[in-house]
């Protein structure tokens, strides 16, 4: 065997090799992600409150806002952010809950009969009196 093939496919394996290494992300990599992740839930909380229903689940909503204001905390202090996947998970669940809250009062306002759908009586059909 040849040493030309052998020598090319070593330097194409080192190249590739000093090709990967420059993709690497830097440390700060995975805070960003959560600060991202952070900026993702406080838009759609944000869009939430201006749902028409928004009233109705002031409480959740609010619950929501704490969870958001103490994760960013922990997120500053704690560089790391070790129980940071706890605190994002709790938002999302929280605004989750909020969704499906919204959704299901929608279902029930749609679901009930309006005035204008209600069978309308007809003189004929007056119940006999007894």
């Amino acid at each position: 065997m040849s040493r030309a093939p052998l020598f090319f496919l070593c330097a194409s394996l080192a190249a590739a090799s000093v090709a990967c290494g420059g993709s690497q992300r830097p440390a700060s990599a995975p805070s960003e992600a959560k600060q991202d992740e952070l900026i993702r839930y406080r838009a759609a909380l944000a869009d939430l409150r201006r749902h028409p229903l928004a009233g109705e689940a002031t409480v959740d909503l609010e619950k929501a806002e704490a969870w958001l204001e103490t994760a960013q905390g922990k997120l500053a202090a704690d560089a790391d952010g070790s129980k940071m996947r706890l605190y994002l998970d709790a938002i999302q669940a929280q605004l989750v809950k909020v969704k499906s809250y919204f959704s299901r009062r929608e279902a029930q306002m749609a679901a009930q009969p309006t005035q204008n759908d209600a069978p309308k009586k007809d003189e004929n059909d007056k119940e006999d009196a007894p």
